[in-house]
């Protein structure tokens, strides 16, 4: 006996889909879609070497543009493509399809009484489907609302402000010292002495105020 082998492994052509097709359209969807893709490509392959008069799946559609076709009822569809699924199943996929425009169902035949549903791929409309799906972008993450805070100052800014506010603290500090020293030895000041001192500090302060607004 093979080892290497078992009935529930693939030993025959596997139903394929992209996942990037059935996250767009849907799982059964996308895969209805690519088991008409391959019996149109089939028929194509195989009919090309006829002449166009002999092609019996090469068929105009109601625009009168020609396309591959592929037939089958939804009982055929199931025994021959989808047995897992139930007609139910299939009938809603093709139905969602046809919704989306991606598959177009046409009765081509030229006897009235023949029912049966033709069905081909709008390629136009998948491609730019396609082109949908490569652009697509993660949407920015929401914006926090949070409390607006002055920006920090930079280095130089910051240096500033230290020798601003330590030539105010020196100044302040200083008419502090000279009051207690003018108390202290009884010495009298004139009125245009005081004005010349805190006159000196507001230039002073008013000098560094612009070296931080600069």
């Amino acid at each position: 006996m093979n080892k290497e082998k078992s009935h529930l492994l693939i030993d025959e052509p596997p139903l394929q889909v992209q996942p990037s097709l059935a996250v767009k359209v849907g799982y059964n969807e996308a895969t209805v879609l690519q088991q008409v893709h391959y019996w149109i490509r089939h028929y194509r392959v195989t009919e090309e070497k006829q002449p166009v008069e002999k092609r019996f799946h090469y068929r105009p559609d109601s625009n009168h543009e020609f396309r591959w076709w592929v037939y089958n009822s939804i009982a055929d569809w199931q025994d021959t493509n989808f047995p897992f699924w139930s007609e139910a199943t299939i009938r809603r996929a093709i139905k969602k399809l046809i919704k989306m425009e991606l598959l177009i169902s046409e009765k081509l035949s030229e006897d009235k009484h023949d029912r049966t549903n033709w069905y081909t791929i709008d390629y136009e409309k998948l491609n730019a489907l396609e082109i949908d799906l490569t652009t697509d972008t993660p949407p920015p993450a929401p914006k926090e609302h949070l409390e607006e805070t002055p920006d920090e100052p930079t280095g130089e800014q910051m240096h500033v402000v230290k020798m601003t506010q330590w030539k105010e603290s020196e100044c302040q500090d200083g008419l502090a010292q000279d009051d207690r020293m003018i108390k202290g030895i009884k010495t009298e000041t004139t009125q245009r002495e005081e004005e010349e001192v805190n006159d000196g500090c507001a230039i002073g302060s008013a000098a560094q105020e612009f070296l931080v607004i600069d």
